[in-house]
């Protein structure tokens, strides 16, 4: 819990609501600032009660703040979080975002290879995050909850191929989405989700899902010379006299070429991403994949969300007063499809982690 004073109060008035918190055997740790002076409070603070607490003239307001994230909460914590590691400073302004598919050889080489310009502009793309689950999945306790997921399969399960649709055409300038929870009766969220984007000259169609059987997950890219994909296939056409196709095998070994030219990772998935992270620690260099990025596939996510929930075409980037710019906001507007009638503390089973990308 965090207790924000208004602007201007006095340390008597700090000492009096200090006080009445410490008599309750709640810790408190007092930040000054100059705009400002909040109170941290750490302990068992449902000995606290917030309306008793706001009845003091000096308190702007109460904040409640899970007890895992208390310290590293912005109010609680407003300077920026830097460690020295021996002559290297970790924090500040150098930030990685877990992005691990990044680092596996199918989907680097299909990066090289959209950049290099031989299939030339992407005129259409298709992401398809298939996953299937059971309708057990969302009984366990956390599972199935806007409030505890933050949505469903769009956000938990198309996460990593939204990263690698954005890292590969960037963010879109449009997004029309529809999402429906159609096999999973004891969860908030969708399970289903079916989007157009729009880009300069080029659509793309993203699928997430998690009712799709054999989880077949993959990037297709339809450029204006040839097909390109992850897992890697290649198909060219060139146009004959009346306009009907006839394959490209010249472009296509071309292609397969370039593909088979590229040097092999050395670490692949986590790890690749780990050590390109240790790297630019100790190169004092940025990681490849930072802040940025982690915003862009959130913001790209946030208006799937808004486009399902409200049916309409949403433009990009969001206002800062876009009411799906804040977790609040979006939590007020967004469809709970059912209601969570099971919470299970554990299921037994393996899991399953996905494609690797490679070719079968």
């Amino acid at each position: 819990m965090i207790i924000v004073l208004k602007q201007g109060t006095t340390q008597q008035e700090i000492d009096t609501v200090t006080n009445a918190v410490v008599a309750r055997g709640v810790s408190v740790s007092p930040i000054v600032g100059t705009e400002m002076t909040i109170l941290g409070l750490t302990g068992d603070t449902s000995r606290i009660d917030p309306d008793q607490l706001e009845s003091f003239h000096c308190v702007e307001r109460i904040m409640k703040v899970a007890e895992p994230f208390k310290k590293a909460n912005r109010a609680f914590h407003p300077a920026p979080s830097e460690i020295k590691i021996g002559n290297t400073v970790v924090g500040g302004k150098k930030l990685a975002i877990i992005a691990q598919n990044r680092f596996r050889q199918p989907i680097s080489n299909l990066k090289k290879l959209l950049d290099s310009g031989l299939a030339g502009k992407v005129l259409c793309a298709s992401v398809t995050s298939a996953w299937w689950r059971g309708h057990c999945y969302y009984d366990l306790w956390w599972r199935g909850t806007w409030e505890k997921e933050g949505g469903g399969c769009t956000l938990n399960h198309a996460v990593h191929h939204i990263d690698m649709l954005c890292w590969m055409m960037g963010l879109p300038q449009a997004v029309t989405s529809v999402m429906a929870n159609v096999a999973h009766d004891n969860a908030e969220v969708e399970d289903l989700s079916l989007s157009v984007l729009q880009y300069p000259g080029a659509l793309a169609q993203l699928t997430a899902s998690v009712v799709h059987h054999g989880e077949e997950q993959e990037l297709v890219f339809q450029c204006e010379k040839a097909k390109v994909a992850a897992p890697f296939s290649v198909y060219a056409s060139i146009s004959k006299p009346n306009g009907f196709p006839i394959e490209n095998t010249e472009l296509e070994q071309k292609i397969r070429d370039f593909v088979d030219a590229q040097p092999q990772l050395p670490y692949e998935g986590h790890a690749g991403e780990l050590e390109n992270v240790l790297s630019a620690l100790e190169k004092d260099t940025l990681p490849a994949i930072g802040g940025e990025d982690g915003r862009r596939t959130i913001e790209l996510i946030t208006a799937v969300y808004k486009s399902g929930a409200t049916k309409q075409t949403v433009t990009l980037p969001l206002q800062k007063d876009d009411p799906f710019y804040t977790v609040e906001g979006m939590m007020r507007a967004v469809p709970h499809f059912y209601e969570k009638t099971t919470s299970a503390a554990s299921l037994d089973g393996t899991i399953t982690l996905g494609s690797d990308y490679q070719q079968k």
